[in-house]
Parts: structure tokens; sequence; C-alpha cells
């Protein structure tokens, strides 16, 4: 049970403040928008701080006296902050205090197990009751932007009751909170030594860093943001004790660690904390100096270098130019996809770029279409993608030339940070993922877990050895360089064909999680397997020209790790030890930055993938279908030709 003091901060359930046919007040709806946040139908950029926890006021609150509560919200909004992370529910007079002064925030309705709590069945019954209350009473309320379940179990605990056990906890917390409160996102607050919680159903993936360099610091970001894969990413605290390194180095930190933070895709941060007052189950906590200001409220540098950057939008957080982008749609016969395409386009979050269709040779008005939307159109013979391609490269007037196929379409943001990261890497090139919509059908999402889509392959964190063709941009130096693009490839192939090229010359291909486009699966069975078949052919010509990528099956050997939905899958299946990802914990589970990662398919376990061991279990099941020994379900997993996945 929660100790005495817990118990007094905020109304139990049951009490007359959490009850049952409570009036529900309806807020800015807010949703996921990809990896970013949605509220009232604008992106939202969460520029947090956090608040707590103190010392009991008049009302038995831990927060400060309410007067003082007030101004404290006042001034954050002043300083560009709209965002207030708590360590414990509001009270409704502190959530109608926020939304007066025009803040979201984030509490935290679980503090989570802090010793050995999940056999206490009492006690378990007592935390679905808290949270279930708490979020009832919370639903709703215009100042509410999501949910934490905890901040930061303790590596022991996990370590003690096992990963499996914590994740199943924090799975039913999950559940419990989103039935008291069904339109209200949810996340879990966690840290380095427990990052491999694998908590696929949060809405949002939420850690507390405190990393001090840079380079650090922004590779970090990137490994969070590969694991987080399609969902948006907040840095719940980021500080820097002033006591032990002094106010300018405070300030200049978190300059720059904000700015990394937008930099690289992340829906929003929080800075620890608003003021170095904090107290904890009634004892002050001395000799640290995190706040934005003094304990008396007065700001301290660190204030005016978070003003610094929560006024500025991501987009204008560097003052040198941006290079222009040429983006160019290459489209045969796409007038039902191309409007979609083209009018993102026409919305891009990027001050100097240029959209240029290459219609090639389409038939059904596709060219028409286009001309419709005053972009640059140039209409040619039916030649194929890559030549299409090429005549755009060809056309571009920017340095940079963008590719996006005519049935998807990016982000808004899209340019910004695929640009950011290519010019941080300085590459030749770089790319993103491309994921599928929402709500496209079943047969389009079976696709999307099936092989053979186009996909992202990585070394690691930030450098890729493939980009798709559907998210793909170039310096046109570096294209010009490798000859452009083979015409031989009129369908596919020409991405993976103009990526090894440009590795073969030592250049490097970066990779922005941020970077996303939407890209629309095949909708019917027949549309895959026709893909697959011009894949595979598309298979055969690289392999004749790269025979060193390729193993003795036929299939393509990659250097680095497929990221696609069916591989994602795969790394969840309770798979026997030898297959499974390695965690190291480190001493009684406190390692810092576990290494997760797929121990490498040997060539006997590919042999299990080949389009010929799928042929032959086909086989023994047809025989064994035909001569009655018993009853077989249909093969699965097969893809036709040799079908390469990019």
């Amino acid at each position: 049970m929660l100790s005495t003091a817990e118990r007094t901060t905020i109304p139990e359930p049951g009490s007359e403040r959490i009850r049952e046919g409570a009036p529900v007040r309806t807020g800015r709806l807010i949703t996921r928008d990809g990896k970013f946040i949605r509220a009232g139908g604008q992106r939202l950029w969460l520029k947090g701080v956090t608040y707590g926890s103190f010392a009991l006021n008049e009302q038995g609150e831990p927060y400060p006296p309410f007067p003082v509560l007030q101004d404290d919200f006042q001034r954050m909004r002043e300083a560009g902050i709209n965002t207030v992370r708590l360590y414990s529910p509001p009270s409704d007079r502190i959530a109608d205090a926020a939304a007066d002064a025009g803040l979201y925030l984030v509490p935290d309705i679980c503090w989570g197990p802090r010793r050995c709590e999940l056999d206490d069945i009492e006690r378990l019954r007592f935390m679905h009751e808290w949270i279930r209350g708490h979020a009832r009473r919370l639903a709703g309320h215009p100042a509410i932007l999501m949910y934490s379940l905890g901040n930061e179990i303790p590596p022991l605990m996990v370590r003690w009751y096992g990963r499996k056990r914590i994740e199943a906890f924090l799975r039913t917390m999950y559940e419990v909170s989103r039935e008291a409160a069904p339109d209200t996102l949810v996340t879990y607050v966690n840290h380095p030594p427990t990052e491999y919680l694998d908590l696929p159903f949060l809405d949002v993936v939420s850690y507390n860093i405190y990393l001090e360099r840079e380079g650090e610091f922004r590779a970090y970001l990137d490994r969070l943001q590969t694991q987080a894969g399609e969902r948006p990413l907040f840095l719940a605290e980021v500080g820097l004790d002033s006591n032990r390194n002094g106010e300018v180095e405070q300030a200049r930190f978190l300059n720059w660690q904000l700015r990394a933070t937008f930099e690289k895709g992340l829906c929003g941060a929080a800075v620890y904390s608003w003021t170095n007052e904090w107290q904890i189950f009634g004892s002050a906590i001395e000799g640290w100096s995190f706040g934005l200001t003094t304990a008396d409220r007065k700001p301290k540098l660190a204030l005016s270098a978070v003003r610094e950057v929560y006024h500025c939008n991501h987009n204008t957080l560097r003052k040198e130019p941006k290079p222009k982008v040429s983006v160019v749609v290459c489209a045969h016969n796409a007038i039902k996809t191309i409007r979609e395409c083209l009018n993102s386009l026409t919305r891009l979050n990027y001050p100097n770029y240029e959209v240029i269709v290459v219609d090639d040779g389409s038939t059904d008005g596709t060219g028409e279409l286009c001309g419709q939307f005053g972009l640059r159109l140039l209409r040619i013979e039916r030649g194929g993608l890559s030549r299409a391609r090429n005549e755009g490269i060809r056309a571009a007037k920017g340095s940079l030339v963008a590719f996006i196929d005519s049935d998807a379409y990016p982000d808004p943001d899209w340019l910004y940070f695929a640009v950011t990261a290519l010019e941080e890497q300085d590459a030749a090139a770089v790319g993103g993922p491309n994921l599928s919509p929402p709500n496209d059908g079943f047969v389009a999402e079976c696709v999307d877990h099936s092989p053979g889509n186009p996909t992202h392959v990585l070394y690691d964190d930030a450098r890729a050895e493939h980009i798709p063709g559907c998210n793909m941009i170039f310096r046109k130096s570096a294209l010009v360089a490798v000859d452009m693009f083979d015409v031989t490839h009129r369908a596919a192939g020409d991405d993976v064909d103009v990526c090894w090229k440009l590795l073969a010359r030592r250049d490097l291909i970066a990779f922005s999680p941020a970077a996303v486009v939407w890209h629309h699966r095949r909708g019917t069975v027949l549309g895959y397997l026709r893909q697959q078949r011009g894949y595979g052919f598309a298979e055969a010509h690289l392999q004749n020209r790269y025979p060193g990528h390729y193993n003795a099956f036929g299939h393509a050997v990659w250097r680095g790790k497929i990221y696609d939905a069916s591989s994602r899958a795969l790394d969840r299946l309770n798979l026997p030890v030898l297959f499974r990802s390695r965690i190291y914990q480190g001493q009684f589970g406190s390692g810092q930055f576990q290494s997760i990662y797929q121990p490498f398919q040997t060539w006997w376990f590919q042999m299990f993938t080949t389009i010929e061991w799928m042929g032959l279990g086909a086989a023994f099941a047809v025989a064994a279908v035909l001569g009655g020994g018993g009853r077989c379900g249909p093969a699965s997993n097969f893809r036709p030709a040799r079908a390469l996945r990019f």
C-alpha cells in the first residue's frame, strides 16, 4: 500500500472527486501523428519542463502553495514552455490552472513498483484502482497531454522479477488506463539501464537521459529513435547540476541538448527541472541544483538558454541557409495515387525546394492531373523508372535531389530531417523509413508484414547500406559521379545498384529515422505477386553485376540489418535461446546502455528461407494430403522469383 504521505497527497479512488458518472471534459484532441504528436489538428512540439515533487501544500497536494504554482505556470508559458511533466496525478484545480496558462500536463499516474510489490495481490489491486480512478477523473481535461505509467523502475527490480513479468505488469497498467480513458495517450518513462524492456503497446516512447558529451548524446538519440520505430520519442528528463558544473555550463549544456533533440526528430523534451526546490517523502533534497530557477524562483542563466530554443521553430534552429532540394516524382499511370502525393509535397516545412514530376508515358491522364498543380512537369516516352529518374536529375536545379514514389506521400518535415542528417554526417546520400499508412486495409497490412517490401538496411543507427527508392535523397554531384541510375533497371533494383556504387567509392549513406514517407503497399495479393516477380528479375540482374553480394542460394548478403515489419515481428517471437536477442545487464542488473542484437543468421539457417526449401516443403505437404497422411495447412511465406528486400 502507499505510505501515509503518499495517501494524503492525492484524492484516492472512491472519494467524492473521483466518482462514477463524473462529467467528462472535452479538451483538444491529442493523437499520434506518425513519429510526432498532433493537438487540435496541428503538430505539437513538446517544449517541456519537469515540476516537483514538493512538500505538501495547504490542501495536502505535493505542490507549492497555489498562488506560487499559478505564478510558476505563467512564467513557464512566457519562457516558451508548453508542457509540464508531473510526478503525481494533479488535482482538478491544478489541472485547471495549467489549462488557464495554456500548458499541457504529462502526469505519472502510477509511480511503478519500487519494492517487491508484484507478489502482493492487495497492493496490485490498489494500484489498478489508483490508475483507473485518476485516469477516469482526468479524462478529457484540456490540459492532459498523456499519462505516464511510471518513472524508472529500478534495474534490480527488473532483474529480480525478470523482464517478461515487468513487461506484463506495464501492459496491464496500460490496459487499465486505456479502459478508463480510451482517448488519452499513454507512455512509460524508461531509462538506459532497462532499455531492453520490450513495450510495443505504448503510444509514446519516453526516456530520461543524462549524457554530458554531445557526440554520445546524439548517437544515443539515434539509437532510441531506431528502437522507437513508428512511434514518437519523448525525452522526459534532461538536465545538468549547476551546483557541480556552474550556471554557465548548465546553460550551454541545455542549449545544445535541446537543439539536438529537435534536430534528431524527437517529439519533444522536458528539462529537469523548473526550480531547485525539491522534496520527497517529506524530506528536502539538498546539494543538487538542476532547476532553471532557484528555490525562491530567481531565474538562472539556464532559463534564458532554454527560452532561446523554445521560442524557435525546429526548422529555424540552424541559422545557415538550407541547400536547395529538387524533389523528383516519377509516375506511370499513377492517377489513383499521385494527387495525394503532390498535395503533400506542396505542404513541406522546408524553405528551399522544387518539385519535378516526370510523366513516364502515362496513358491514364496522369500528366494532365499533374499539370493542374503548377509544378515542373516533364513528359517523356515510356522508358522505365531509371530513365525517368535520370531525366529528373538532369532537370534538377538543386544541389540535392530527392526521390519519392507516386504512391507515397511525405511527412511535412521529411526534407528538414533528411537534410539535417545528411549535413551532420557529410554524407553523399540519406534515406528514412517508409511506413504503411493507417487504414489501408487488411490485405495491405498483410503485405506490409510479408517479405520483399522496400525497406532500409542499416550498418548502425545512423549509417545505411541501402535506402529504398521511395525515400532517398542524394547530392547531385554524387549521382553524376556514379553515372546516375542504370537504365536497364526498368521497374526495380536501381536503388540497390546506386547505393552499392556509392559505397564502392567509400561514400557515406546516412539515415534519419524522423525523415518519414508513407508508402501504400499493394492492396491485392495479385498486385503483390506481380511486384515480387519484378523484384526477382531485378535481383537476377544485380547478382550478375555484384556476385560478391550473394550467397550460394542466390540470396543477397547484407552486411547491415534489414528493418521491415516482417523482421520486427520475427524479433518478438519466442525463439530458441540460440536465436534470441542478447542483453548485457551488467552486475546486479545495473549496466548502462545494454547491447541488444540478433545473432548472425548462418548459412544453414538461411537455407530455410530459400524458395527451393519452401517449394520442397510445399511438395511434401501436397503429397501428405493426396496420400491421406494427415491434415496439412497451406504453405506459408511463399515468395515468387527471388524477391530482394529493398
